[in-house]
């Protein structure tokens, strides 16, 4: 009978493969090796009173060379810390305007000791970038365009609320600042307004994000109040706008009523003369080209009112006769 001793024969196999091993590890750590890595980008600037404005690169992909005994701590340390090893980007003293950005292998660090190097720059190598001066306005609070609320039963609130401050000191980019023309109110306090509280705080804000700096960025609103009031106007008369004297058209009703709510001091003075309701001969025109012939006549009336024409639309046919 064979008998084989399967012990002695594994311990000379796990001996051979640990010294394959160590043997593998000694050629390994000290032989050269190129590693592509991902770093992250750090900008020094720019200047005091300049800012940077549009999209810009926040990492590079270089390759670097060094042994693998060199790359080995490099690794474990990038887990550890992220942001340890970086490319630096200054930007100090670039003035306004577009600018060519070159980075420079002198400037990513990716060693402590100077073991491992920058071997290339594999992309992000050049980069445009904006540079804009900061400056200061005072810009006006626009209430034309309020988040929804809530009135009391029986009220309506008269004109615009008044705001205060009515300017707000904004900071940002000179170029941003060019085109915007007012300041918003995005949100409030509550949706519901009383007669016992008719101010309330809102916030302002701009669409322009962390670029552009508000102060204050809160204001008061104030409401005025007055109880609503609904009045129905009829044989309003259909007047026609620069339409020819002749081969006029047969327009189907000749007349409307006006239902007019709103803020009693004002429904409670107006007169049927205050409501204009008008067809404009190019609205004609342009609707029979295309092989309409019904039409939402325009309705002129004052402001701070809610206004219903009836019936909505009026239509027209040319008359045989006429034509």
């Amino acid at each position: 009978m064979k008998v084989t001793i399967t012990g002695s024969n594994m311990t000379a196999k796990i001996a051979s493969l640990m010294f394959a091993l160590v043997l593998w590890l000694g050629v390994s750590l000290n032989a050269p090796f190129t590693y592509k890595v991902d770093l992250p980008i750090k900008y020094i600037g720019p200047s005091e009173g300049f800012v940077v404005t549009g999209q810009y690169p926040g990492r590079v992909l270089v390759l670097i060379e060094g042994s693998g005994k060199s790359l080995l701590p490099f690794s474990l340390m990038r887990m550890r810390d992220p942001g340890k090893y970086y490319a630096l980007v200054y930007l100090t003293g670039l003035t306004k305007g577009k600018h060519q950005i070159e980075l420079d292998k002198t400037n990513i660090n990716v060693s402590d000791d100077g073991s491992l190097e920058v071997q290339s720059i594999l992309d992000k190598a050049f980069f445009p970038i904006e540079i804009d001066r900061v400056i200061t306005r005072n810009i006006p609070v626009n209430t034309d365009s309020l988040p929804p609320y809530q009135l009391e039963k029986g009220y309506v609130i008269v004109g615009k609320p008044r705001v205060r401050p009515q300017f707000i000191v904004v900071q940002g980019p000179e170029d941003t600042l060019a085109v915007i023309k007012s300041v918003r109110i995005v949100s409030m306090e509550r949706n519901k307004i009383s007669l016992k509280d008719t101010v309330l705080k809102a916030s302002v804000g701009t669409e322009f994000g962390n670029l552009v700096s508000l102060n204050p960025e809160v204001v008061e609103l104030s409401f005025t109040f007055e109880p609503f009031a609904q009045k129905v106007f009829v044989n309003i008369p259909l007047t026609l706008k620069s339409f020819p004297r002749k081969n006029l058209p047969d327009f189907t009703p000749e007349s409307f009523s006006v239902d007019v709510k709103g803020p009693e001091s004002i429904v409670s003075k107006l007169k049927p003369d205050d409501i204009l309701v008008t067809l404009r001969y190019q609205t004609y025109l342009e609707l029979t080209a295309q092989g309409e012939n019904l039409v939402r006549p325009e309705i002129i009336f004052p402001e701070g009112l809610d206004v219903t024409l009836i019936p909505e639309f009026v239509r027209f046919t040319v008359n045989p006769e006429k034509g």
